[in-house]
């Protein structure tokens, strides 16, 4: 509960959540393409040192690889947990419009009832249906 001012509607937190959810996406992209850069640059350090013959080098270099292409692994599965958390919260937000819909066609009913008098409309209409033609 904020301490001054109003209380963000569902609409205007749901909205706050996707830009966050976007930029986070965004910064993990913009890893993830770093991470690629990275990636062809020790391919070719690597191809360097085994031209050179240094073995130790390319060991080296090739832990460094393989450490890299784990991470760029986990950006992928973290991008799709926030790409899940964002598909669950527009769920949510179109489960509430539903039942604000529904709550607002139930108070439609409601006086709607209130308004029609069923037990003089069921006398009236079998009154009809006895009546000759």
């Amino acid at each position: 509960m904020p301490l001054f001012g109003k209380e963000p509607t569902a609409k205007e937190q749901m909205r706050k959540q996707e830009r966050i959810l976007k930029r986070t996406t965004r910064d993990i992209e913009k890893d993830r393409r770093d991470l690629e850069r990275r990636e062809k640059q020790l391919e070719l350090e690597i191809k360097k040192a085994a031209a050179q013959g240094n073995r130790q080098a390319c060991t080296v270099l090739a832990k460094q690889l393989v450490q890299l292409r784990k991470q760029k692994t986990r950006t992928f599965t973290a991008q799709s947990q926030i790409s899940s958390v964002s598909a669950q919260g527009k769920s949510m937000s179109s489960n509430m419009k539903m039942a604000e819909a529904m709550g607002k066609s139930t108070k439609v009913g409601v006086s709607n009832r209130a308004t029609v008098k069923y037990c003089h409309l069921n006398s009236t209409l079998s009154a009809e249906q006895n009546k000759p033609e």
